[in-house]
């Protein structure tokens, strides 16, 4: 269970980090503040698109990670060990 906790969290870490360079360079992240650094109330597409990217990102992550544990083990795991991992 650890090393599949490390290697998801490897992987997660790398592809959060790609993220937010994306985020920044993109624009997207400049998007949804307004001049004073309040978000601003209305949304456009880039801030959106942002959004959800990340949602996906997120529920991805603990997708993949659960689908390798169940993967690696003999037999089928329990709620908890899952919530765990």
């Amino acid at each position: 269970m650890l090393v599949n906790i490390l290697t998801v969290g490897i992987i997660g870490s790398v592809i959060f980090t790609f993220f937010v360079i994306f985020m920044a360079y993109s624009g997207i992240a400049s998007e949804m503040r307004d001049e004073e650094g309040n978000f601003k109330k209305t949304r456009n597409w880039k801030s959106f698109l942002g959004g959800i990217i990340f949602i996906v990102f997120l529920f991805g992550l603990l997708f993949y990670g659960n689908q390798q544990f169940i993967d690696s083990l003999l037999e089928k795991p329990k709620y908890f060990e899952l919530f765990l991992n």
